[in-house]
């Protein structure tokens, strides 16, 4: 008589019941949520106690108008608009490399062409440190007030020319902006460096692993299965912080590669730590060495990228998270700035961490 044959399970659904026992394992964990909630608790001190910080920034706009003007005076009226009044025509340019969103220069006689519908030109100046927000916002409050000195279609004839921003000391982002990259970079740190080595040296502490993989599931259904944990929670973190940082504005699909490259990155390393120690205080103090070293990066993203080039500061540079922190900032700002170096930088970084998890595996399959 021929012996029944037990059907294997179909990989999937061994990964996907091996992801329903984690998460069921992460909800009636409520120490886990304190540490991964950590970040989300900040993010809303921030928004909701200090609304401040996330208040519409002035637009501040540097003028240099030798005589007495109308538009000026209209100007300095409209709530939202710092008008900085300087002396020269270089002063306008070097007001707006400093820390000007735009400026302008009003040439002798431009309101009178105005007025007499001549359509005179005008040059207005745009930092290159200012968002597409605050571009938009200042164009569309200087086509305003001129439109209310002459009103036809084109009362003057704009040119809108960008400048760079040169000063290594000006911030290149909004305090809102700041806060976005860094708590992201917190949330996906926390997840990746405490919940996944947290969950695995349990298992190894509670004799659970050993059963699980001498079951139907591999070490690679088991490790897949963790990642996809970490995946939704942090994932989930991501999501909440994008709602209350207002994170879609800027360049969207910068901040949503930064995000996948950047879990990967923390899920990568959380796993191989989770594989080479064998006990929860090992764990939470390698864990938060990494988090604190691995976060530096994101404490200093209010820089500007000129500051990481010499002195002390470059060594940041050295640090991997330095580039996922410059997609998070190119993609918060959308400052046009190259980023192909840091995904290049950061994707070397996903596939070498999990090239190394692949052979931690099988060198310890059961530790």
């Amino acid at each position: 008589m021929d012996e029944p044959v037990v059907k294997r399970p179909k990989r999937w659904r061994i990964i996907w019941s091996l992801t329903q026992k984690d998460w069921l394992n992460f909800l009636q964990h409520p120490t886990s949520w304190l540490s991964v909630f950590i970040p989300l608790f900040i993010s809303l001190v921030v928004r909701f106690i200090f609304p401040t910080f996330a208040d519409e920034a002035v637009l501040r706009i540097a003028v240099y108008a030798p005589n007495p003007s109308v538009l000026v005076q209209n100007l300095q009226q409209v709530e939202g608009v710092e008008l900085l009044s300087v002396a020269s025509e270089t002063a306008v340019t070097n007001t707006i490399l400093e820390d000007a969103d735009g400026g302008f220069v009003l040439p002798v006689g431009w309101e009178t062409a105005v007025s007499h519908q001549q359509a005179p030109p005008l040059t207005i100046y745009l930092s290159e440190r200012a968002d597409n927000e605050q571009r938009a916002a200042l164009q569309n409050v200087l086509r305003e007030q001129i439109w209310q000195l002459q009103a036809q279609p084109f009362p003057a004839e704009l040119t809108w020319e960008t400048l760079p921003a040169t000063s290594e000391t000006s911030p290149d982002m909004t305090i809102p902006q700041y806060f976005f990259v860094f708590l992201s970079l917190l949330s996906m740190s926390m997840v990746g460096l405490t919940l996944l080595p947290q969950m695995m040296v349990e298992e190894k502490e509670t004799a659970a692993l050993y059963p699980l993989l001498t079951s139907p599931a591999s070490l690679t259904d088991y490790l897949i299965a963790k990642g996809l944990v970490g995946l939704m929670v942090s994932g989930g973190l991501l999501a909440l912080l994008v709602l209350i940082y207002e994170g879609w504005q800027g360049d969207w699909g910068i901040t949503a590669v930064s995000y996948l490259l950047g879990m990967h990155f923390f899920i990568g390393a959380g796993l191989l730590l989770g594989l080479r120690v064998v006990s929860r205080q090992r764990s939470q103090a390698i864990g938060g060495i990494l988090i604190l070293l691995l976060n530096t990066p994101g404490m200093f993203a209010i820089l500007s990228p000129e500051r990481f080039e010499k002195g002390p500061a470059k060594l940041i540079s050295w640090i991997p998270t330095h580039y996922v922190v410059n997609l998070l900032a190119s993609g918060a700002t959308a400052n046009g700035r190259s980023v192909w170096l840091s995904l290049l930088v950061v994707s070397i970084c996903v596939v070498l961490l999990f090239a190394i998890v692949g052979w931690e595996a099988r060198k310890r399959p059961y530790s």
